[in-house]
């Protein structure tokens, strides 16, 4: 079974092995998937043990210090809305994966039905991380299981089910529906295999993002659309550098991805909330957590953590990490180790944040 190990331990990155052989997969590997992510121990491989309560101020001097741009907030939601800490919260950074929230919103806002069957269809499947690639065109699958492969492993043939489903120009909407302060950045927002096709032709990709808006959906349902898949994986290969981060992607800073976070919990939607909690992503205490929704999101320099937290006390938060470096990998075992020893702070320093903010305590923006 062709499953990538952070899928289980974080989460799967956008490409864990697009070279991988298509297969048809089998019942028994949609069992042990799912049986795999509820019951792995979500920890850092070889990661050093976080300190119990470490500071956060030192967690933001690690941030200052990485190689490229951090966006990080800490936001208590509920009771009496307040920032906690925060480093360069309004950078719209690309983000991977964790785009795949902004399908989920969709799908609850409007209040799509998690029991409709759609089945898989051949030009709507995509490259790795996930399972579904290798799925039968007609195979059936609900809405929820979608989401809910789209959520824990990341899968992105699932994702461009959903995007096809809950339509292009309604996920769209919902960048600015939930806050994201820079949407046009992310339109048209691309699909999993679209981004892949890009990012696999330097030629197209030039001419893309020199074309306005009209023309370059023109070109997704054209040229972009004609690319083979298998012509796409066996161009991106092992693909380990960095490729037009900053302009092939989907974007938002931490706040907007606070925001996002707080939408899902005004919102409330049960199933969605539980589709977010499938995959915690990092090591939580039990007895301090009550809830905890996850989506992570990476490609080579390019990472996301966003969190949707609830203590035992009734107290909300919401954390977002992203780090992008144009020039060369990221690195996640670093960086998730520092994101666990913020996490770990949460409840028991908030008298002491006032000067650690670096901005107006005011709330969601």
């Amino acid at each position: 079974m062709r499953v990538g190990l952070l899928s289980f331990l974080l989460f799967l990155s956008l490409i864990a092995d697009s070279s991988a052989a298509i297969a048809p997969i089998s019942d028994g590997e949609f069992a042990a998937a799912f049986t795999a992510v509820r019951q792995a121990t979500l920890s850092l491989p070889h990661a050093p043990a976080a300190p119990a309560r470490g500071p956060v101020e030192e967690v933001l001097d690690a941030f200052r210090q990485l190689p490229g741009t951090v966006s990080f907030q800490l936001h208590r939601l509920d009771p009496s809305p307040r920032v906690l800490y925060e480093l360069n919260p309004d950078a719209s950074l690309a983000i991977g994966s964790t785009f795949k929230l902004y399908i989920l919103a969709a799908l609850s806002e409007d209040r799509k039905p998690w029991s409709e069957i759609l089945p898989i269809r051949q030009d709507l499947l995509s490259l790795p991380s996930g399972l579904l690639h290798r799925a039968l065109p007609g195979s059936p699958m609900t809405v929820y299981g979608l989401a809910a492969l789209m959520l824990s492993i990341s899968d992105n043939t699932a994702t461009d089910h959903l995007l096809h489903y809950a339509g292009r120009l309604r996920v769209e909407r919902m960048l600015s529906l939930t806050g994201n302060a820079r949407p046009g950045r992310s339109v048209p927002f691309f699909s999993t295999l679209e981004m892949f096709k890009l990012k696999s032709d330097p030629a197209l990709a030039s001419k893309y993002l020199a074309a306005d808006e009209p023309t370059r959906r023109a070109l997704l349902e054209t040229e972009v659309r004609a690319i083979p898949r298998d012509e796409v994986a066996r161009r991106l290969g092992n693909w380990k550098e960095p490729i037009a981060i900053d302009a092939l992607e989907w974007f938002a800073s931490a706040s907007d991805l606070c925001r996002l976070m707080d939408h899902f919990r005004r919102k409330n939607d049960a199933v969605a909330l539980g589709i977010m909690a499938v995959n915690p992503g990092l090591q939580f205490d039990d007895k301090m957590f009550s809830y905890v929704g996850f989506k992570g999101g990476s490609e080579p320099g390019v990472l996301n953590l966003t969190f949707l937290l609830k203590t035992r006390d009734g107290k909300s938060y919401a954390l977002s990490a992203g780090w992008n470096n144009p020039t060369q990998e990221v690195d996640l075992t670093l960086f998730a180790g520092l994101v666990q020893k913020a996490i770990n702070t949460i409840g028991t320093s908030e008298n002491n944040t006032a000067a650690l903010s670096f901005r107006s305590l005011s709330g969601l923006n």
